[in-house]
């Protein structure tokens, strides 16, 4: 889960039913996005959240091995990231965050490191 308090929005992982659900702060639900599968938009139990400056958010969509972007109505923007080994490839992604410069930082679990967009 993660909390942005600019905009005052609780974005939650339901991992188990392969979306995002986006709550105000009093945990009044605003609406979800996503769906099971493979496709730009949807999920294969998504993990961890982060939100850029541009308040994209932005998915660690672990069973597909990628990261998907989304704008701020959760509107499905690119993704990246294949299953692999190599370098820009993933296995098992869990988390994710964004830096001051905008970089993305992408916890490659089966890999074993961290890698950098």
């Amino acid at each position: 889960m993660l909390t942005r308090m600019t905009r005052q929005l609780v974005y939650v992982s339901d991992s188990s039913n392969h979306r995002i659900s986006v709550f105000d702060p009093h945990g009044v639900h605003l609406f979800s996005f996503g769906e099971e599968g493979f496709h730009g938009g949807q999920f294969k139990f998504p993990r961890g959240i982060a939100i850029d400056s541009q308040e994209n958010i932005i998915i660690a969509d672990s069973g597909n091995n990628r990261i998907q972007i989304f704008d701020a109505q959760g509107q499905f923007v690119s993704s990246f990231g294949t299953w692999g080994g190599g370098a820009g490839q993933l296995k098992g992604v869990e988390d994710v965050c964004v830096t001051v410069d905008g970089s993305i930082v992408v916890t490659d679990r089966e890999n074993h490191r961290i890698q950098i967009f």
